[in-house]
């Protein structure tokens, strides 16, 4: 269990969670359907506010693939304090994709070629959908909250369904329900997952070079 003094708490406990959980895998039309935008690498800009002075946070370029080019579409603001989070979410989604298209590849390879039997090769596919698409499901809830957040001067914003997705991903409760989590573990709900505080707790996030490296690929 975590320390609670080295913890920054949030304003309210999350009660309920926001984010639907999927049961079923990602297939090629759904990853069609949704693999026409691209996202750029976070860069904080300094901006004025609306109630008069300036604050900083970073902007995601975004773009849409239309037959095989990709053209601008516009900008995606996220609170500074999200970043990294954003930057793993990615990760995670590039690098279930990527899994997800290995099996499917090794699938449709003759028989008499298969490394493995092909209901362990179907398993492993169908898992790593079903863990893709809920990764893509809470991106979906997220890019919603950010257009519709307004933001703070000092940086101290505080995103519902982003902190839902960061504490149920860190602590393996995507497909778990708050009433299922044991007492000891409700602690975790009431604290915000971006503070330096709590890198220590939950460990460092992946490396931004390799994400990097693989936001080339399609995300």
């Amino acid at each position: 269990m975590p320390n609670k003094n080295t913890l920054v708490e949030r304003s309210a406990p999350i009660e309920r969670f926001r984010i639907s959980c999927v049961s079923k895998s990602v297939n090629k039309d759904t990853l069609d359907s949704i693999g026409s935008f691209y996202y750029g690498f976070p860069e904080e800009r300094q901006y004025d506010h609306p109630n008069g002075g300036t604050y900083t946070r970073c902007r995601i370029e975004v773009y849409m693939s239309t037959k095989g080019d990709a053209e601008f579409a516009g900008y995606l603001p996220l609170p500074n304090r999200y970043r990294e989070g954003w930057i793993q979410l990615c990760y995670n989604i590039v690098y279930r994709r990527k899994q997800w298209e290995a099996w499917a590849q090794e699938l449709n390879r003759p028989g008499q070629e298969l490394k493995a039997p092909v209901h362990f090769l179907e398993d492993c596919m169908k898992n790593n959908g079903i863990r893709l698409l809920q990764y893509l499901t809470a991106r979906r809830y997220i890019i919603e909250e950010l257009l519709n957040h307004f933001p703070t001067k000092n940086n101290t914003d505080e995103l519902r369904l982003f902190d839902e997705y960061l504490i149920r991903d860190r602590r393996s409760w995507l497909w778990t329900e708050p009433s299922h989590i044991p007492e000891k573990e409700c602690l975790w709900l009431s604290i915000s997952l971006v503070d330096p505080a709590d890198e220590t707790a939950f460990g460092e996030v992946f490396s931004l070079a390799l994400w990097y490296w693989l936001a080339q690929r399609r995300s």
